[in-house]
């Protein structure tokens, strides 16, 4: 008697494989995960510009740009 298995019995293995792969991958849905780390990254990024600003202000430097306007004509 040969040992091994059935062409029947590996494709349901597979069957089963990509069907427990595809419920895992919806689950965990890695674009949603992407998003938020990305999203996270910009609010730390928007977190240090405004300690930046706000040590900016602290030392008495309360001006952030000139009141007349863009004076460069080309």
């Amino acid at each position: 008697m040969k040992k091994g298995f059935t062409l029947i019995e590996l494709l349901v293995v597979i069957a089963i494989l990509a069907l427990l792969m595809s419920v895992i991958i919806i689950t965990i849905n890695p674009a949603e995960l992407l998003r938020k780390a990305r999203d996270t990254k910009r609010i730390a990024d928007l977190s240090s510009f405004r300690t930046a600003l706000n040590m900016y202000v602290a030392e008495g430097s309360t001006a952030l740009g000139g009141t007349q306007g863009c004076t460069n004509k080309y």
